[in-house]
């Protein structure tokens, strides 16, 4: 479809005070595609359109498929903070996941604690990730389920590459899949870097989670077209 023919039908929407946005997908921050959309949006809408600008990446099978092969060269590394490496010290990075609190209802009914489509689409879930089912669970017990999970709890805060010992050559969503391990007791010094955790994420916003999950030199976009909103997504 032109981008002509989508601008016109935002036009119109916009005329008729209807909040919108655009969802925007390239292949990382130097995709020649992303600079030229972005200001484009831009100039035709006044900055009175947030975008949310999201990158290309690899998942099942694909992921897979990408594998880098011997005399074919190899897949351009994940963005900071996907990527299952340690660090220079050898201590695995707390990376936390936001992740761990979006319950979400699997074609089966089968309700998640993450959204990554390989724990969504595949069986079974792993354990920890599992909050029950949509036939059997009522909100009020996915909820606690999802907030009194001490692996949970322990994913938001630190992330399963410190949570694990970030295992070499594993990926983050793939170590978190693949948790084995017991989750630290839940002291009150815990307690207080969960807290302190949580309120980073809160006041980063719409800007700092797009910035994150999204990708990173577009994050604050999602802050046009509201004014003292910055935050917001």
């Amino acid at each position: 479809m032109p981008r002509r023919s989508v601008f016109a039908v935002m036009r119109a929407l916009l005329a008729r005070g209807k909040d919108l946005s655009f969802h925007l997908t390239g292949s990382g921050p130097d995709d020649p595609y992303l600079r030229d959309v972005t200001a484009e949006i831009r100039r035709e809408f006044h900055d009175r359109i947030p975008m949310l600008v999201g990158r290309v990446r690899p998942v099942g099978r694909a992921r897979a498929a990408l594998r880098p092969l011997p005399g074919r060269g190899t897949v351009p590394a994940p963005a900071a903070g996907t990527a299952g490496t340690v660090t220079g010290s050898g201590v695995a990075p707390a990376l936390p996941c936001a992740m761990a609190a979006w319950p979400t209802v699997g074609f089966d009914g089968t309700i998640t604690a993450c959204c990554n489509q390989d724990v969504v689409d595949h069986r079974p879930v792993p354990g920890h990730l599992r909050l029950g089912h949509a036939g059997a669970d009522d909100w009020s017990t996915v909820r606690e389920r999802c907030l009194t999970s001490g692996t949970l709890r322990a994913l938001r805060t630190y992330g399963p590459l410190r949570l694990a010992g970030a295992p070499p050559g594993r990926g983050y969503c793939e170590t978190c899949r693949e948790l084995e391990v017991t989750p630290p007791p839940h002291t009150p010094a815990a307690a207080f870097l969960e807290r302190r955790v949580l309120d980073m994420q809160l006041a980063g916003g719409g800007v700092g989670f797009a910035g994150r999950y999204g990708c990173p030199p577009y994050g604050d976009l999602v802050s046009l077209g509201h004014p003292g909103r910055k935050h917001d997504l």
